[in-house]
């Protein structure tokens, strides 16, 4: 280690490195050389309070509170409320996000940023709960993107006129099948460019990047009016379910022949 400096650590990626060699004389000795960013999310590094004011300046607090390693979360946010992005602590996935949680910090609340939290909004237990805050907070938008609540055609239908179908088109939870996609094709993005200017494009994504998706020749075909075909994006679920069916040797031959 004593050649450290000469290393570029930077560069190197040490600072990301698991090793068990960590401890506070190092950090202390090579702090200038370090890359703080990735330190925040080493699960090896020794963390403790005391540690963590004393390099306070350095932290990149949003990845300290998603690593592994790092214990007593809740005295970090207490600690440090004023430093921490609340958006990315409410889009957290893990064990910190509860009622306890949301009763002790109400008014720090990002309200969207839960919505969009998969691990903490599954079930109709949680959105039922905190149905007012989704209309007060304009949240169904951001509910649109969760992949895990219960999605089923009698709840969308009772909230139709809340959710921003652009996203739930994007949405992999949903029950995508074929009945599906016909009752609600008037409302479902596609997906497509949109020119915004000569050297310009706004990427609508929807449906066209789901994998786990219905897709078929037959479904291309029914729907031909609303594919951009011009601009499809890749998807192994498409390749695999639409067309890999239909590829063998002999016309992978045959491409290859006609390309060279």
């Amino acid at each position: 280690m004593r050649k450290l400096k000469e290393l570029n650590v930077y560069n190197n990626d040490l600072s990301q490195n698991e090793g068990e060699f960590w401890n506070e004389a190092l950090l202390e000795e090579y702090e200038e050389y370090l890359n703080w960013e990735k330190l925040s999310f080493n699960p090896s590094i020794p963390f403790t309070l005391d540690l963590l004011q004393k390099y306070n300046k350095n932290w990149d607090w949003d990845l300290l509170l998603n690593n592994a390693g790092v214990c007593s979360k809740s005295d970090i946010i207490e600690k440090y409320q004023n430093r921490i992005s609340w958006f990315n602590v409410c889009l957290s996935q893990n064990e910190i996000i509860n009622e306890e949680f949301l009763k002790r910090w109400n008014l720090k609340i990002n309200w969207n940023a839960i919505a969009m939290n998969k691990h903490y909004v599954k079930s109709m237990e949680v959105f039922n709960r905190h149905l007012d805050k989704w209309h007060s907070h304009n949240s169904f938008s951001a509910l649109s993107c969760n992949e895990n609540l219960p999605w089923s055609v009698d709840f969308i239908e009772q909230y139709f006129d809340k959710w921003d179908w652009e996203d739930l088109s994007s949405n992999d939870g949903l029950p995508w099948t074929i009945n599906f996609i016909d009752k609600f094709e008037d409302f479902i993005y596609f997906g497509h460019n949109e020119k915004i200017s000569e050297y310009e494009e706004s990427m609508i994504f929807g449906v066209r990047i789901l994998e786990d998706f219905p897709w078929g020749i037959d479904l291309l075909e029914k729907y031909e009016h609303k594919w951009d075909f011009d601009d499809f994006i890749q998807n192994k679920g498409l390749w695999n379910k639409a067309f890999k069916p239909y590829v063998n040797q002999d016309m992978i031959n045959l491409i290859f022949r006609i390309l060279v």
